[in-house]
């Protein structure tokens, strides 16, 4: 029987989430995670006939368990929304792993000189959500309208500390966004990911942070320049040289 320990996003500590991702199949069977990604097809499968669909795609642990679904559903369109400033390591990580069919829209506003123009956007205490809306929730939007999409799958769950609705339409728009895995607890995830995608996540899912992993780069703010240091230090020499901040973790 399917053993859940993982609390809400906000209460979890990294340490706790290695311990179950490293241990997954004590806590979540093969015949259980897949009766769940089989049940997640299937309602994805029975809203999507006769739509143009597309699927959001981050990289991140919840994106790759909702790819499992959309491949298997027969939905591969799908966006990875990106900055010119995340971090190199992670995106190369992407370009070798994407799914086909993956496009990638880059918000380009966002450069060292606009981090350096608004740095409470720099690992941000309040307000880090900002980060969302202006990078994935920019480029979702375009690819919605540049596709025509009538329904837009995302990898939005209640656990993970997001708002989240099983289905929904913003103001402006008349595509509606799904989410197939709101209930979905984070064994879950990490099971999908494991017997489905062969446990390949990015490397920043295996290495210490103070709360879960962001796939978001300026978005680690619970850590700040401590915690690049720990996940990127190959990273700080070149970004010493814009923010001053970093320059004493050298």
């Amino acid at each position: 029987m399917a053993r859940y320990v993982l609390g809400p996003k906000v209460w979890t500590t990294f340490e706790q989430f290695y311990d179950v991702w490293q241990h997954i199949e004590d806590y979540i069977s093969l015949d259980e995670c897949s009766a769940k990604v089989d049940e997640a097809v299937r309602y994805v499968k029975q809203i999507a006939v006769g739509k143009r669909c597309g699927y959001g795609w981050s990289g991140g642990k919840d994106s790759i368990a909702l790819q499992v679904i959309m491949e298997r559903a027969g939905i591969h369109r799908c966006v990875m929304c990106t900055n010119p400033e995340e971090s190199p390591i992670f995106l190369q990580w992407v370009m070798e792993n994407k799914p086909n069919g993956c496009e990638i829209h880059s918000n380009d506003n966002i450069t060292k000189k606009f981090l350096l123009a608004h740095k409470d956007r720099i690992f941000p205490q309040k307000e880090a959500s900002w980060w969302y809306k202006f990078v994935p929730w920019v480029g979702l939007k375009e690819f919605q309208q540049s596709h025509n999409l009538d329904i837009l799958f995302l990898g939005r769950r209640t656990n993970d500390g997001n708002f989240s609705r099983r289905q929904y339409r913003l103001k402006d728009s008349t595509c509606l966004y799904v989410s197939p895995i709101m209930d979905w607890r984070h064994e879950d995830v990490l099971a999908c990911v494991h017997y489905f995608k062969n446990d390949n996540m990015p490397a920043l899912y295996s290495k210490p942070c103070k709360g879960m992993p962001e796939p978001i780069f300026w978005y680690l703010r619970e850590g700040g320049w401590p915690e690049v240091k720990q996940l990127y230090p190959e990273l700080l020499p070149g970004l010493a040289k814009w923010f001053p901040e970093a320059r004493q973790y050298l």
